[in-house]
């Protein structure tokens, strides 16, 4: 059997011109800087000096500064013995809470009885 069809309708709100070297690099960056506290700082810089160069080389302004911002993150991190030093970065990448668990906030456990 054969199905024959017309299209009646298109619409397109912006043309995906997909992932070139620069926007995969900082998605990879991102990747990594979550998982800051489990492979430690050293493993993350050295990633991202090579991912830096794809940024340089064919990134543009957004993926520039998305690059920054994660390089910022990653050294606020790598400065501080707390790894929520950095307020913006910790809410950027705060990862969400478990399933029915809710945080606590210090005021509303004191007034607890």
């Amino acid at each position: 059997s054969v199905l024959h069809a017309e299209i009646v309708h298109s619409q397109q709100r912006r043309p995906f011109f997909g992932f070139n070297r620069a926007r995969h690099a900082v998605i990879e960056a991102a990747i990594l800087a979550t998982r800051i506290h489990l492979t430690g700082t050293a493993a993350v810089l050295t990633a991202f000096e090579t991912l830096h160069s794809a940024v340089d080389k064919t990134g543009g302004e957004e993926e520039r500064q998305a690059f920054e911002l994660l390089q910022d993150y990653v050294t606020h991190w790598s400065n501080s013995q707390h790894p929520g030093a950095c307020q913006d970065a910790k809410a950027i990448f705060q990862p969400p809470e478990p399933e029915g668990l809710q945080r606590i906030s210090d005021s509303e456990q004191k007034h607890e009885v």
